[in-house]
């Protein structure tokens, strides 16, 4: 049976420079760079021999592909024990007239790079005569990153490690949202960052992580959806064994397996009991709960898988590309762009209470709506979606040519109320069209969520014209308050939040505020609370509104938490990560999230094996780092050894039994 043609993202990736273990007829085998050529007619690598002189072999002169360690160089090498899973051999012959076949036997690093090479190489051997063989100079198939990179430093791939992604949860576990637990009498609440093991077994690189009022979801760098916690209407995309209309938790991350191969994702967004997920080519499904229509299918019904939730298309012979997403309480929102100057135009759909969805009214819509007042004077880039509010991040559009004044009092009120309509007060508008982009809010605003100096409601976008002199670079909403990262200029972002005072405030007894302050950072020396004064190095470079709390990450690796925090659930308000390497964060109900660089981890984090549990005491001195996952095990858990070609070990180095396992049977658990 013919091979299905790869997705364009294979062949993609196989044109970037690629280490590979490359074997040779004689001697160790070695690190070598790997790629396909622009026009995929040649497979090239660099070699000691030829330094200066890439090696090629045509795809014409290809015959077939053997997965495993059949071939005669592999059998040579067979006390190397790399992994047979991982590795294929390419026939080819150099005279086409002559019988004889040479070998090229190659081992990949991982699981998900064989599939990529075997897959793309598979297919171009079985299409070799209708692939394109127009490049016939070698040098115009090296673009300069390829040609830059002849030998593998294989130092660069030990720091590969850092590159990886964990994930690490903490707060409220009553549903599993945390993904800790095996088993519901295990369930307990977490009161700092703890990685996930069950995505550590699975050696999953995350990519992104979204947190719902209870459930989480997580994107790997493959394109792969992991979901867990509250299960309830279908809201984690997993169809439960022998369904009866009961869904049980799902405590430990499991695959979305009905996107698994059909498509690949890109990023996810988390309402209160539904997912939406957008797609590398840049489609959109959702499943959960659809009581509001906030599934965006055009009915009421849930849907325990995900559906694909059809845009409305907003140029001619052109499909529309979702490029920002976001879900609220009841209510869904996508920022679609047909591409090149084309505006950024926003689509609603879902429960209406508060005029959330931006219509000027208050029904509810059961599809993809596109909210008409923006669309002829800004280019949305961002979307956020709070419990009943939403808050976009726009580009100006407006033609018109004039200076806005201050409108604070008296006259100018008037003067200047014929010439702007509210939406453009306190932005400066000129004919160069794109301007300093906006900060816009509307729906639900009693807690003074919408930033607009009152405690009104609004159905239609209206300007933050407090933000409007600074650039607002990421926005949030939670379920009564926002937050926004501002460019304060000097390569310096500071956080402003806004609304509901147990949210935004360290002090419970805060009032709800309706004009957006900027939050004094606490220093890096401080223990936690709040510190007078924001030190240049404090920078916010991310933000994520919780229920009723703010989590934010600052340039230098703090993550601190604003508002409400239950004294059950979160221990300290300043978490230092700054030797973790965070990258982004999360924030759900009463949990969160943050995404950490893969290290080996320090042997003060723990005092007890990591598989087992068995205690390190001060006599018993075998504990041992996993030179696959970096975790600390005991003798018992960490006695076979492993190549780990991913990080550049091709020598049999200490592992745990879990990574042993995936390493050697190349099983994705």
């Amino acid at each position: 049976m013919p091979s299905p043609e790869p997705h364009p993202s294979v062949f993609t990736t196989m044109q970037q420079p690629t280490p590979l273990l490359k074997y040779g007829q004689q001697g160790a085998p070695h690190f070598r760079y790997f790629f396909l050529s622009s026009c995929r007619s040649k497979l090239i690598w660099h070699s000691d021999k030829k330094k200066n002189v890439p090696t090629q072999i045509k795809i014409s002169a290809m015959t077939r592909l053997k997965m495993g360690q059949e071939s005669a160089v592999f059998q040579k090498n067979m006390k190397r024990n790399h992994p047979e899973h991982l590795s294929f051999s390419l026939y080819y012959r150099l005279d086409p007239n002559s019988p004889e076949e040479k070998t090229l036997d190659v081992v990949c690093k991982d699981i998900n790079e064989i599939e990529t090479w075997v897959s793309g190489l598979q297919w171009l051997i079985e299409n070799k005569e209708t692939v394109s063989a127009s490049a016939s100079e070698l040098d115009s198939d090296i673009t300069s990153t390829q040609a830059s990179m002849k030998m593998v430093d294989v130092s660069n791939l030990r720091k590969q490690m850092n590159a990886h992604l964990d994930l690490c949860t903490w707060g409220d576990s009553s549903w599993g949202q945390l993904g800790h637990a095996d088993r519901p009498e295990n369930l307990k609440d977490i009161d700092h960052p703890k990685k996930i093991r069950e995505l550590i077994d699975k050696d999953v690189d995350v990519k992104v992580v979204r947190c719902g009022e209870s459930h989480t979801v997580a994107v790997s760098k493959t394109g792969e959806c992991y979901a867990w916690g509250n299960a309830n209407s279908g809201r984690l995309g997993i169809a439960p064994k022998n369904f009866n209309g009961i869904f049980d938790h799902v405590l430990l991350p499991q695959c979305v397996e009905s996107l698994r191969g059909v498509v690949s994702v890109d990023t996810v967004a988390c309402g209160a009991a539904h997912t939406l997920f957008v797609t590398r080519d840049a489609r959109l499904f959702a499943t959960g709960c659809n009581a509001s229509g906030q599934l965006g299918t055009g009915t009421r019904e849930d849907s325990i898988l995900p559906v694909e939730v059809q845009i409305p298309s907003s140029g001619e012979n052109k499909a529309s590309r979702v490029v920002s997403v976001a879900a609220g309480d009841q209510s869904s929102a996508c920022v679609v762009n047909n591409g090149g100057s084309s505006p950024g135009l926003l689509y609603t759909w879902g429960g209406n209470i508060y005029g959330n969805l931006g219509h000027g009214d208050h029904d509810n819509r059961l599809s993809p709506t596109l909210v008409s007042s923006l669309a002829s004077s800004y280019s949305v880039r961002i979307v956020a979606c709070g419990g009943f509010h939403m808050a976009i991040i726009a580009d100006s559009t407006h033609t018109k040519s004039f200076l806005n004044r201050s409108m604070s009092t008296g006259d100018d009120e008037e003067v200047y109320a014929e010439m702007l309509d509210d939406s453009y007060r306190g932005q400066e508008v000129t004919q160069s069209g794109h301007e300093q982009p906006v900060v816009l809010t509307w729906g639900w605003g009693e807690c003074g969520q919408l930033g607009h100096e009152n405690f009104l409601s609004c159905s239609q976008p209206k300007v933050v014209d407090f933000l409007c002199r600074k650039t607002p670079l990421a926005v949030s909403c939670g379920a009564a308050h926002t937050a926004c990262i501002l460019d304060a200029g000097n390569e310096e972002s500071r956080l402003y939040v806004w609304g509901a005072g147990v949210a935004v405030s360290s002090d419970s007894n805060s009032p709800n505020v309706a004009t957006p302050f900027a939050v004094d950072v606490p220093s890096s020396s401080s223990s936690g609370g709040e510190a007078e004064g924001t030190g240049a190095d404090q920078s916010v470079i991310d933000v994520a509104c919780g229920g009723t709390n703010v989590l934010y990450l600052t340039e230098t690796g703090f993550m601190h938490i604003l508002g409400q925090i239950p004294s059950d659930v979160i221990l300290t308000r300043m978490e230092d990560y700054s030797d973790k390497d965070a990258k982004s964060i999360a924030a759900g109900g009463r949990h969160f999230a943050v995404l950490v660089g893969r290290k080996w981890i320090d042997d003060g984090d723990t005092d007890k094996c990591m598989e087992c549990g068995s205690l390190f005491m001060f006599v018993f001195r075998g504990r041992h780092h996993c030179r696959s996952c970096g975790g600390i095990y005991c003798d018992n858990c960490s006695r076979k050894r492993a190549p780990v070609l991913k990080y550049g070990f091709q020598e049999l180095v200490r592992v745990c039994d879990n990574c042993y396992i995936r390493i050697n049977n190349g099983h994705k658990l």
